[in-house]
């Protein structure tokens, strides 16, 4: 099942810690990057979040929301809820419904909403849906999505819409590329396509066997630009989509389906493609994570049009980004701990 092709990948990402993107030979830019600075080591450690699956996401308060799997499966793994300081406030696990128990069913990702209420894509044995949860990580309700194709990532507006990505279902015979992204209403029900023009060359990329953008001699639907790829809330009520691309491409989409604006971002280390997306106010910042050629992992901070890209070193001080928060802070996972850094 395609849900977890993509879990393979996130898995991956969080338990190696360099991984190949695609298999573009990198150019090794040996220009120094302004590095992070540490602020503050937590001392309190973690032992389920060995195994965690990114990305990471965090609300308005600086609470930090991961996934962790430990000895179940991936699609079974609950969410974990952190404050700043790394002390575990909640966990969200899927409802104890028979609809959740065969295999390749369960969660396919979370979101963040507004006033850091979350929701998370899960699929039943009946098909997709949204589910919503209250901040103590009790089980709220559903909602079953009227989906025309394979779904990699959502995010909910304010105004209680949601914009989902995905890839078209296809055939065993002629398997889907296509990038489809579309709004849908609080209900589930579809309500408007979203036309990306770029998406159409990365859909041609893969169609070619273009190694960014697919498993080279697989003869499978995917595509890497969107099940790679990465949503947040602006606080401005718009979406915020990151393609893994390089350069990213970055979206801005409003409710309404309209795209209020695009931009690249192209990291000063050659064919890095964003494996997060974080935005605070407005700045957003992109992480990438290091390579098996090349250990050095940084982060991108850029203003929310795409204006001043700068771009920070945190390699060695911890493997992921787990949230952004102004002014300039970052919180990193340290092994099992949080660890605090701002910019120089």
């Amino acid at each position: 099942m395609k849900p977890l092709t993509i879990w393979v990948w996130t898995l991956l990402m969080a338990s190696v810690c360099g991984i190949a993107q695609g298999q573009t030979d990198i150019t090794h830019d040996k220009s120094e990057l302004p590095r992070l600075k540490i602020v503050k080591l937590e001392g309190q450690q973690h032992p389920e979040l060995t195994s965690i699956i990114v990305p990471t996401k965090c609300d308005e308060e600086g609470n930090v929301y991961m996934r962790s799997y430990g000895d179940l499966k991936p699609l079974n793994a609950p969410l974990y809820k952190f404050n700043p300081a790394g002390e575990k406030l909640a966990i969200y696990s899927l409802p104890s419904d028979p609809s959740f128990q065969p295999k390749g069913t369960g969660a396919l990702g979370f979101a963040i909403g507004k006033d850091g209420h979350v929701f998370q894509l899960a699929v039943g044995e009946d098909g997709y849906y949204v589910l919503k949860y209250n901040k103590d990580g009790s089980f709220d309700s559903r909602i079953k999505l009227q989906l025309r194709f394979t779904p990699s990532t959502f995010q909910p507006f304010d105004s209680g819409e949601f914009l989902i990505t995905g890839v078209g279902r296809g055939t065993e015979a002629n398997p889907s590329h296509a990038i489809i992204t579309a709004v849908f209403a609080n209900d589930g029900a579809w309500i408007k396509r979203v036309e990306l023009v770029e998406d159409k060359l990365f859909e041609q990329a893969a169609d070619r066997g273009d190694a960014d953008f697919i498993e080279p001699g697989q003869n499978e639907a995917g595509n890497f630009a969107v099940e790679r790829g990465q949503m947040g809330r602006g606080s401005d009520g718009n979406v915020y989509v990151a393609r893994w691309t390089y350069p990213a491409k970055v979206y801005v989409i409003a409710p309404s389906g309209a795209v209020v604006r695009s931009f690249d971002v192209t990291p000063p280390l050659d064919r890095r493609k964003p494996d997060a997306l974080f935005l605070e106010g407005d700045r957003l910042a992109l992480e990438y994570s290091s390579l098996r050629f090349d250990s050095r992992s940084f982060v991108m901070v850029i203003g929310r049009e795409g204006q001043e890209p700068k771009a920070f070193d945190f390699s060695g001080l911890g493997s992921n980004v787990l949230c952004y928060r102004a002014p300039g802070r970052f919180t990193l996972l340290n092994r099992r701990s949080f660890l605090l850094a701002e910019l120089p």
